[in-house]
Parts: structure tokens; sequence; C-alpha cells
């Protein structure tokens, strides 16, 4: 097995679901992916979210939110209904 897909609904897996590593694609740098990540789950409370921002970081990265909103982003919040979180 090369890739293995798994859900983050609980039908696989059990208990505290965390983010360990990232995985950066073409020519993003892992720096930035990780930013980008942790920026776009600050507004998601799942474990999930909260794993994601934990683990950028523990690995260094550093954002300031009132900086990003004061810059006119706005976030996402996660939802049951919407199922994603973000930034605009």
């Amino acid at each position: 097995v090369d890739v293995l897909l798994l859900d983050k609904t609980g039908t696989i897996t059990v208990g505290n679901r965390q983010a360990t590593r990232f995985h950066p694609l073409g020519d993003i740098a892992l720096s930035e992916l990780r930013y980008l990540a942790a920026l776009s789950s600050l507004s998601d409370a799942t474990p999930e979210g909260k794993s994601i921002v934990a683990l950028a970081e523990k690995e260094g990265a550093r954002f300031d939110r009132e900086a990003v909103l004061n810059g006119g982003a706005t976030f996402v919040e996660f939802t049951a209904q919407t199922r994603m979180s973000g930034v605009n």
C-alpha cells in the first residue's frame, strides 16, 4: 500500500485525532504550508483544528491573529453544516 486515506469522522478512527506532520506538495515551502494551515484552522475548535495550530506552533509557525484581521481577513468558523473552516 503506497497511500491510505482516512476520514476524520470516527468511522475508522478512535479518540482524539491529531495532526502529526505537514506534507508540502509542488513548489510550496514547508514553512508556508505550516503557516497557512494554522491560519486557516484558527477558528476551528475541533480537535483536528486545534491540533493543526498546535503542531504548526510547535514547529515554529508564528502568526498574529489581530494583524491578520486588521489586514482585512475574515475567519470562517468550523460548523457541522459547512464542515469547513478557513480564512478569507
